[in-house]
């Protein structure tokens, strides 16, 4: 079983190890421009070493992604209604990047940021905003339930994305199944999700890690996805 780990955004960020590289959300599904409205493609606008992260636009003003993707970032634009980031409905510069005050570089610990469009997205069928989770929710575990993890990521030192938005559905285990492998990186802020069918993978950091939510018209952004595998 492949396992990754993700950590609760209305605590603290997310922790992040590659332990492997492969192509993209491994063995995930290409999705379609309306499958999941709220994801962004981040472009890292850095002169030696451009980069790709993922992202969930909250509001028609800000995205939420990784504090990792916003260090040592001049600028950076992000692509809205990008399943194939070929033909992207929105490109929009990004006015601010703003990472989480206490990020913690070496435990990877608040590994969470903001930025904020130079414009509001304009909103369709193909760019949602996604609903954050709510206070009642602290308190759950979501052992067992199943969410999905989404990411145009791609191995190694690449500095683009594939060019299809995939994703992979993931089963949230128990904390104490991870503390054999990752002693380090497991704390009350974290959960943990295995799969034999996908994982998410480098380049997919800042991307959700989402469960479908039967009171409202979008799926609900719970925690931000890292691709730590085994």
């Amino acid at each position: 079983m492949k396992s990754s780990i993700v950590s609760l955004i209305f605590l603290f960020g997310f922790s992040q190890i590659q332990a492997k590289f492969v192509p993209y959300i491994y063995d995930g599904q290409p999705m379609g421009p309306k499958d999941i409205p709220f994801a962004v493609g981040v472009m890292l606008h850095r002169p030696q070493n451009p980069g790709w992260c993922g992202g969930a636009l909250i509001s028609r003003n800000y995205v939420l992604t990784a504090a990792k993707c916003a260090l040592n970032v001049p600028a950076a634009s992000v692509l809205l209604g990008a399943s194939d980031v070929n033909r992207a409905n929105q490109t929009i510069p990004v006015a601010q990047i703003i990472p989480h005050p206490f990020f913690d570089t070496s435990s990877e610990k608040n590994d969470i940021a903001l930025l904020k469009l130079s414009v509001p997205a304009n909103l369709s069928d193909i760019v949602g905003i996604s609903r954050l989770p709510s206070r009642a929710q602290k308190k759950l575990s979501f052992t067992d339930k199943l969410g999905t993890s989404y990411g145009w990521g791609k191995g190694g030192k690449a500095t683009v994305p594939v060019s299809t938005l995939h994703a992979v559905n993931e089963t949230v285990i128990t904390n104490l199944s991870c503390l054999t492998k990752y002693p380090a990186y497991i704390t009350s802020s974290n959960l943990c999700t295995g799969s034999d069918n996908g994982t998410p993978c480098t380049g997919d950091e800042g991307g959700a890690l989402f469960f479908t939510d039967t009171d409202g018209p979008l799926p609900q952004v719970v925690f931000l996805s890292n691709p730590l595998q085994n």
